[in-house]
């Protein structure tokens, strides 16, 4: 009810919906708080906003973990999905849920692929605050697998991917790969914050398995449509 109140209060023309359980291994460690936080909050959500009286637009934030093991790369929207664990399956189904959803209702709406995102602030244990905060404390990097490749991007250029997501025009019944659309691997990143921060070391371990492999996104889709 607070949501809905909140939402009927403020009146918006366009909702966009981040709430999730980051990072990914976290949802295998609570995936009941997953599936309410990812799952059950975009059912809530949806239903939520079906009546507003303004809505133009509703962007749904998904994650480049609905893919699974990249079978390609750069993987375009089109690439199978095949999530691997929890957190890529629950954002799966909310596409799923989105995508049947809005058509019924009448409601406009894109859907934003992000991935490996990075930037200040950034609370959420991802790989990259990982090693520069162990860099800065002092620590060895820890390489979870130093040829897995990742598409890092800043978290200001995932801003702005979605905020013109959400007000161009041709964005409308979309999915979008936001992202810098160049991999790079681990051991790359962490060779950069090493020579940033100088006489860090580096330890490298075997990969968690339960992760998928990924690499580059295609962002052609975004180039074309969004600029």
């Amino acid at each position: 009810m607070l949501l809905r109140d909140t939402l009927f209060a403020f009146n918006p023309d366009y909702v966009i919906h981040l709430a999730a359980v980051p990072p990914a291994p976290t949802s295998m460690e609570a995936p009941e708080e997953a599936f309410r936080a990812i799952v059950r909050g975009t059912n809530n959500t949806l239903m939520c906003i079906k009546d507003l009286p303004d809505l133009q637009r509703y962007v749904h934030i998904s994650s480049s973990m609905v893919y699974g093991d990249f079978v390609y790369a750069p993987a375009d929207e089109e690439h199978p999905k095949a999530p691997k664990e929890i957190y890529g399956a629950y954002k799966y189904c909310t596409e799923v849920i989105t995508r049947t959803f809005c058509p019924l209702y009448g409601i406009d709406y894109a859907i934003v692929r992000p991935t490996a995102i990075y930037g200040p602030s950034d609370g959420n244990d991802h790989v990259l605050a990982n090693f520069l905060r162990n860099a800065l404390d002092g620590k060895p990097i820890v390489v979870k697998g130093a040829d897995l490749r990742f598409d890092f991007t800043f978290v200001e250029d995932v801003a702005q991917g979605i905020t013109r997501a959400t007000f161009a025009p041709e964005a409308s019944s979309h999915v979008f790969n936001i992202a810098r659309g160049e991999g790079r691997t681990l051991s790359e990143a962490a060779q950069i914050v090493a020579d940033l921060v100088p006489g860090t070391e580096i330890e490298y371990r075997q990969p968690d398995r339960r992760l998928p492999v990924r690499g580059a996104l295609d962002i052609t889709n975004a180039r074309t449509l969004l600029g």
